[in-house]
């Protein structure tokens, strides 16, 4: 997929893009001395906030965030796909000043996975915007999203390296329906899933206006935080009111199949600075899916300007 953004973006964006390309690629210090995953729903507030600034980062246990390298537009994953029939697990409120969303998901019990178009080991988990309209009228919409290839897939003609990349994808749903703003970081390496596997993600507006995705990714008691920073195009800053999702197929409307027996933990919050009331939500808001069975949605209340839906599935 080429993105559009050189085509929506200021020459300084050129500049910058280029400087960051060229920075030499490392990642995060994997030890025992990683920070603690965020009990659910609260925020990563082990470590001090990524930069707002465009870019990529990584966090690095001794010396705190750090500048990477952004994934060439010509690499970057297939974009996620927009609308379908699988109903997936949210958040909604009709107050104003949404500025940040979370999905949390942790794996209890774990068989087997496989995506029905990339085949084992092949995932997402995104976090879903509700759609938004700014004042030209059209239908725009904001995906973050984990998406984990472990073997090269074709998808829609396209191939695809295997590649492990955080992304922030922005949708003019009226204009552009397929060919989404996109904005990746590719990770050090794949990561499958398990009975061990937990992982966050942030979105927020933060100032620029910029959108950020913050993840946080374990497995196997191994435990990273990666960023990625970009302009928010379409004005969802003001516009944010519902949060969903979960682990889903890789991309291009692929299911994640999960062998049994499965259990999987999640959790969607939506927040703000004066968030008080919000209600749980299940709607489509993407066309991909898995084969989980949903045992209880459970919402859950709002603490600390945070309001959160729990859902266990098997």
């Amino acid at each position: 997929m080429i993105s559009r953004k050189n085509l929506l973006c200021l020459p300084l964006l050129f500049v910058l893009a280029f400087s960051l390309s060229s920075l030499p690629f490392s990642h995060a210090v994997e030890s025992a001395s990683s920070p603690p995953f965020p009990t659910p729903p609260g925020p990563m507030s082990a470590v001090p906030p990524p930069p707002t600034a465009v870019g990529c980062y990584y966090y690095n246990n001794g010396t705190g965030w750090e500048s990477a390298a952004c994934t060439p537009a010509a690499n970057v994953p297939p974009p996620p796909t927009e609308g379908g029939l699988y109903n997936i697990y949210g958040v909604s409120t009709t107050q104003s000043g949404v500025n940040v969303g979370y999905v949390w998901d942790s794996i209890t019990t774990f068989t087997s996975e496989y995506d029905n178009i990339c085949q084992s080991g092949a995932y997402s988990v995104q976090l879903n915007t509700n759609y938004f309209y700014p004042p030209n009228g059209h239908k725009d919409w904001v995906q973050f999203t984990l998406s984990n290839l472990p073997s090269p897939c074709t998808i829609n003609g396209k191939y695809y390296n295997a590649s492990n990349q955080a992304c922030i994808w922005q949708f003019d749903l009226t204009a552009f329906p397929n060919n989404p703003i996109s904005w990746c970081y590719t990770l050090p390496s794949v990561i499958g899933l398990s009975n061990t596997y937990r992982a966050q993600i942030e979105g927020q507006t933060v100032s620029g206006p910029n959108l950020q995705i913050l993840v946080y990714v374990c497995t196997q008691g191994n435990c990273n935080y990666y960023s990625t920073s970009y302009i928010d195009n379409y004005g969802l800053t003001g516009r944010w009111t519902t949060s969903s999702g979960t682990i889903l197929g890789y991309g291009g409307g692929s299911q994640a199949v999960f062998g049994r027996p499965v259990g999987v933990s999640n959790y969607v919050s939506i927040g703000a600075p004066t968030l008080t009331s919000a209600s749980g939500w299940s709607g489509i808001s993407s066309g991909e899916s898995n084969n989980l069975n949903y045992n209880s949605a459970t919402y859950a209340g709002c603490t600390g300007n945070l309001c959160t839906e729990d859902t266990t599935s098997n």
